[in-house]
């Protein structure tokens, strides 16, 4: 029962946070498939994945409804993420459970800094740097 319930609770946080932000449900559920519900970096990888198309077409039904998608955009990186997809699938089996999961913890956290940094303005000092070297360039 208690399984039952964490997997409606993920379920609904997940899916919260996909239609308010646009998160990808990747990032909260890969986590959660690991350490909650312990499996292995690729039955979670493709769990995931599975769990993330209903998410994503309820999503984009209500963000269609509300004219906030860029078509022209979206269609463009979805032929990427199609060709990419298909390749990390197949490459996924072929890397250690424990290279997915450092991968992934890199991605998590060069996103998380750039997000942070970005959400409460804040400049790096070569930022600056870069900033007035093209203002000055004007």
């Amino acid at each position: 029962m208690a399984h039952l319930a964490m997997a409606l609770v993920s379920g609904l946080t997940v899916g919260l946070l996909s239609g308010l932000v646009g998160i990808g449900g990747g990032v909260l559920l890969v986590p959660i498939l690991l350490y909650i519900f312990k499996l292995d970096a690729h039955l979670a990888a493709g769990t995931s994945l599975a769990i993330v198309i209903p998410t994503a077409i309820v999503g984009s039904i209500v963000h269609f409804s509300k004219g906030t998608i860029d078509w022209p955009l979206a269609l463009l990186i979805a032929v990427g993420s199609i060709v990419g997809s298909l390749l990390g699938a197949w490459l996924g089996p072929h890397v250690p459970a424990e290279t997915l999961k450092k991968i992934f913890a890199v991605v998590l956290v060069v996103v998380t800094v750039k997000f942070c940094l970005d959400a409460f303005r804040i400049t790096l000092p070569t930022q600056q740097k870069a900033a007035t070297e093209v203002a000055s360039t004007k």
